[in-house]
């Protein structure tokens, strides 16, 4: 099976785990990466390329596809010049600071016929997909209809109820956390009419 070749560019926390996926993947292969800090060169496998510019791993990098989890200010240009360069991109939620953006990296997708998918970790949980298989197999003897539901998050970037430095770029845990709500909202009233008629 031919693996499709993977780029990373932004290497900070949520990296970690990104990296482990692909690793895992027999689909998928990481081989590059970027971030603007060399030191983060070390938490990548030794065959994989490190770049510290996008635009050098974009134009020296045979990739089909790119995962951009930089800081949300960056996501719109780094998306643009990965879409402009021919290359799928799988975005790190919130997609862009503006609506506007978003709608200019759609179009750009559309009219370059590349994929471009935005990551909702909470929607495809494994907790949340447990509820809906389960919930789904009990509906017609023990439960009745879905009438509500309520959906709690830890925000990582608060630590002794303090905004932790690293995530000032963040404007505030909203912008992360809440679009990881809106995601298990967004997928509980989908599922909600599909099984719940």
């Amino acid at each position: 099976m031919k693996k499709h070749n993977f780029a990373i560019i932004g290497l900070g926390n949520v990296a970690d785990f990104q990296i482990k996926a692909l690793l895992l993947s027999e689909e998928l292969q990481l081989v590059a990466a970027c971030d603007i800090d060399p030191d983060k060169k070390t938490k990548l496998p030794q065959d994989v390329l490190f770049y510290t510019d996008s635009e050098d791993l974009l134009r020296n990098t045979e990739v089909d596809a790119v995962l951009v989890s930089t800081p949300h200010n960056q996501h719109f240009p780094v998306a643009r010049l990965a879409l402009l360069s021919g290359k799928d991109v799988l975005l790190e939620k919130p997609a862009t600071s503006t609506l506007g953006e978003f709608d200019e990296l759609v179009t750009l997708a559309r009219s370059k016929e590349r994929l471009l998918v935005i990551a909702f970790h909470a929607a495809f949980a494994m907790d949340l997909q447990w509820f809906q298989e389960a919930y789904a197999s009990m509906l017609s003897t023990e439960l009745g209809p879905l009438t509500g539901f309520n959906c709690g998050f830890y925000d990582p970037y608060i630590e002794d109820s303090n905004l932790r430095t690293g995530a000032v770029n963040l404007v505030g845990s909203w912008t992360d956390s809440g679009i990881n709500a809106l995601s298990v909202i967004g997928q509980l009233m989908s599922f909600r009419q599909e099984v719940c008629k």
